[in-house]
């Protein structure tokens, strides 16, 4: 059982009990924020040069819910941004990732043109 987003979402409690459910072991992908904590899961799963890489908004979940299931059909991670601006550490792990493209989640609403202006300079690094 992989248990996503530190004790401050799902409580150290939940962790504990979620372990009479699995004859293996528990571990916990978090970091400091929400951001961190998508980021963390990317780096757990996907090596440098995934074909794709899909940005939603962090402030709703909805962009990031449905598109979950094309994000895992098409090999790559979700990660989340703000709606006008990319967090430095999802920067970093769009470096690491070095995705072929970018796909924004969400009309512009969600996610602001300048989020998409600097994901499309990201995409040659």
């Amino acid at each position: 059982i992989v248990i996503l987003g530190g004790t401050g979402a799902v409580s150290g409690a939940v962790q504990t009990a979620a372990a009479a459910y699995t004859t293996g072991s528990v571990t916990r992908l978090g970091g400091a924020d929400r951001y961190a904590t998508a980021v963390a899961v990317s780096a757990a799963t996907y090596s440098p040069g995934v074909s794709v890489a899909y940005l939603a908004s962090g402030t709703g979940f909805a962009d990031a819910l449905a598109g979950a299931p094309a994000a895992g059909m098409q090999g790559g991670p979700v990660l989340l941004v703000t709606p006008t601006s990319i967090p430095a550490v999802v920067v970093a792990e769009l470096t690491r990732l070095h995705p072929a493209r970018i796909v924004i989640l969400g009309g512009t609403g969600a996610v602001s043109g300048a989020v998409q202006t600097a994901a499309d300079g990201r995409t040659a690094l």
